[in-house]
């Protein structure tokens, strides 16, 4: 079918944004460019969509933003980082958790370089939490903290659908990354992938502010 159409479009995408966004972006594309085919590639790497655009094995990512890379970036999305308690956690009514609370707490590290976003939010505040990397998936991190094995952090289209045995709590001084479109430095898009980038600027306009 993609010989006859005559164009593939690769994306890579995080799991999360893959999962919640994807479906009705190409479902909006397709309406508008039919005979155009897409590979969509789903990656739970952090770094992963860069490496694949650098090597020239996707025309379009879709993650968060990260410093060292070179590439041309459509912001998005700003995501909420959100603290993942028990539920007999003691919140005493507070709507946020300070970021200075994870200091020396048992912290279920989620696999798969979202430390990144973690240690940034901690360095800013000078939090030491004792870290624990569990090389599980995210839906199992947060059963984990359901079971008092400790806390975590993750972000707004981590946890979406899975926080009914969890407390989950934006985190404060409030902390978020930016989740956006990569595609491949200096190179000018195709018609297709203009109109595709089209479909998911809308899309995403109607995105922030909504909570999970």
């Amino acid at each position: 079918m993609a010989k006859q159409q005559g164009e593939t479009i690769r994306i890579a995408a995080y799991a999360s944004m893959a999962m919640f966004w994807m479906p009705e972006i190409l479902y909006r594309f397709r309406r508008i460019c039919p005979k155009v085919d897409v590979d969509l590639r789903m990656v739970d790497h952090a770094l992963e969509p860069f490496e694949l655009l650098q090597e020239g094995k996707t025309d379009v990512i879709f993650a968060s933003r990260q410093s060292g890379v070179s590439w041309e970036w459509t912001p998005l999305y700003n995501e909420l980082l959100y603290a993942i308690l028990p539920k007999n956690y003691p919140l005493n009514g507070r709507t946020w958790f300070p970021l200075k609370e994870f200091e020396g707490k048992d912290f279920l590290m989620p696999y798969g370089r979202f430390d990144i976003d973690v240690h940034a939010a901690f360095k800013k505040e000078g939090v030491k939490a004792r870290e624990q990397t569990v090389y599980v998936d995210d839906e199992t991190v947060i059963r984990m903290v359901g079971k008092g094995l400790g806390i975590s952090m993750m972000s707004e289209l981590m946890i979406r659908g899975n926080t009914d045995d969890v407390l989950c709590i934006p985190v404060t001084p409030r902390s978020i990354r930016e989740l956006g479109m990569g595609t491949e430095k200096g190179v000018e898009l195709s018609e297709s992938v203009r109109r595709l980038k089209e479909c998911v600027v809308e899309y995403t306009s109607c995105l922030q502010g909504r909570t999970f």
